[in-house]
């Protein structure tokens, strides 16, 4: 059985820790955020906001007005922001489609 292990939350918090006056963007599929998205809330807690984006399945196309708007709201409130992206559930990219798991 396939299994996921969501890191992106460590990473985008380690990431601010180890740069933190660079913007951290981190990339999410809509499960790995379902799993992690409570600890935004320790990220905000110890003041490193990052900007999630998340693929959920459904038209990737138009995000760069919802990354600005994501990044004016963590400029104005210092606390991190998400954007929901809908991507089409029939479309994989090719590591994930040659993986067991979609066979």
């Amino acid at each position: 059985m396939p299994v996921s292990f969501p890191v992106g939350t460590g990473f985008a918090i380690a990431a601010g820790l180890a740069n933190p006056n660079k913007e951290v963007l981190c990339y999410y599929g809509d499960g790995s955020f379902g799993m992690t998205e409570f600890d935004m809330e320790t990220a905000n807690r110890f003041g490193l906001p990052y900007l999630a984006a998340i693929g959920n399945n459904s038209a990737m196309n138009q995000i760069a007005a919802a990354l600005q708007r994501g990044r004016e709201s963590i400029a104005k409130t210092g606390r991190s922001a998400v954007i929901n992206i809908c991507v089409d559930p029939r479309e994989y990219a090719r590591g994930t489609q040659n993986q067991t798991m979609y066979k």
